[in-house]
């Protein structure tokens, strides 16, 4: 398999003030770097970044985000490595090629995986290659690793991996003890994770191809969509586009999305993955199957797919429902769509009876309560 992207050179040369020098490796994310900074220097991740920043819990915020000035001066002098390696180590760069500008401050970013953070627990947003791990001289967790793209290794051709294989807890290396020989440990159970490796799943071809392409884009600052050159921004908004109308076809029961997923070949089990989850908070399992299927359609020309969209009667309302942005290069598809938008009727309001909800709103709610119950019970 071809070697990925680095995403960051990391630090050599370093003259830190600590007793050990910890240098920030190829494509290695902040997060990761304090985990091990703090290991080495014989401390919990913890007791490092409450000496650091008095008085701010980092642990339960995104660490790898970004970091401001104020954040940045006490680890630069700490550890002697450059701010612009500090820098080039968080997610913000990336998040900005991704949004064409400052990223919001709060809530999820988009294409960047949500931790789901509760105090200094997480409900997942961490994954890895265990066959990368497994070979490191020093175990190391990428940057990569926390786009919601990315659900594969290109370079060992197997499936990433977000929960711990023998105790099925998602990774949380700032939990590590001062006692843990690497970062390379489950927090929870304590069991070594590179040893986990066998028998990983194979990497699924179509998910595979559409992380490559997305790559790609990353590193040329443009997209190819229809054998056209597209901003970056839009072109992540369109690839979004795509996976939701996947996901449509498999929750929406109308006859047109019906139509098309016969016509397109969708296999309706890949689309109904996590009712109510955003693509950045689903697991990677769910990702691969949407991906895979994603793949298909994206790499449809455009006219074929006008034509097959208007072969299966979906309306414009069904491609495109209202509250989603639909990407300039789909407005031709769009405008060849019939229309069946209905007059708005102002009705009287009456005591109607209670209505049994939609199966897609149950398990919406019922993956919400997993969520908390399997948070409180950690």
């Amino acid at each position: 398999m071809a070697t990925s992207h680095s995403w960051n050179t990391g630090a050599g040369r370093i003259a830190p003030r600590w007793a050990v020098a910890v240098p920030i490796l190829p494509n290695e994310i902040v997060s990761s770097w304090l985990v091990r900074a703090a290991l080495t220097q014989g401390c919990d991740p913890l007791a490092l970044t409450g000496k650091l920043w008095p008085g701010w819990r980092l642990w339960t915020l995104d660490a790898d985000r970004r970091l401001g000035p104020e954040r940045l001066d006490p680890l630069v002098q700490c550890s002697g490595i450059e701010r612009a390696v500090f820098l080039a180590s968080t997610l913000d760069p990336v998040a900005r090629q991704i949004y064409g500008g400052i990223p919001p401050e709060c809530g999820v970013w988009q294409w960047i995986l949500a931790l789901g953070s509760r105090n200094t627990k997480r409900r997942g947003g961490m994954q890895c290659c265990l066959a990368c791990l497994n070979t490191d001289k020093t175990p190391y967790f990428r940057k990569n690793w926390r786009f919601a793209w990315h659900t594969c290794c290109e370079k060992h051709g197997c499936s990433l991996v977000d929960r711990c294989p023998s105790c099925d807890a998602p990774f949380e290396p700032h939990r590590l003890r001062a006692d843990a020989p690497h970062i390379g440990v489950c927090a929870t159970c304590h069991s070594d994770i590179r040893n986990k490796g066998v028998g990983t799943a194979t990497a699924a071809t179509g998910a595979l191809r559409l992380q490559r392409a997305m790559d790609k884009a990353m590193r040329d600052g443009k997209g190819i969509y229809n054998q056209e050159n597209v901003e970056l921004p839009e072109w992540f908004r369109l690839m979004r586009f795509m996976a939701t109308l996947v996901r449509r076809v498999g929750v929406v029961q109308g006859r047109g999305l019906a139509s098309l997923a016969s016509a397109m070949s969708i296999d309706c089990r890949n689309a109904q993955v996590a009712p109510g989850a955003s693509v950045e908070s689903m697991s990677i399992s769910d990702r691969q199957r949407l991906f895979e299927t994603t793949w298909d359609i994206v790499n449809m020309p455009a006219a074929s797919l006008r034509n097959t969209l208007v072969e299966s009667n979906v309306t414009k309302q069904a491609f495109c429902p209202k509250g989603i942005h639909l990407p300039p290069l789909l407005s031709p598809v769009y405008e060849a769509l019939p229309n069946n938008a209905k007059p708005r009727r102002r009705k009287r309001r009456k005591q109607a009876a209670r209505m049994p909800r939609p199966p897609h709103v149950v398990q919406r709610m019922m993956i919400r309560i997993r969520r908390k119950l399997e948070m409180a019970c950690r």
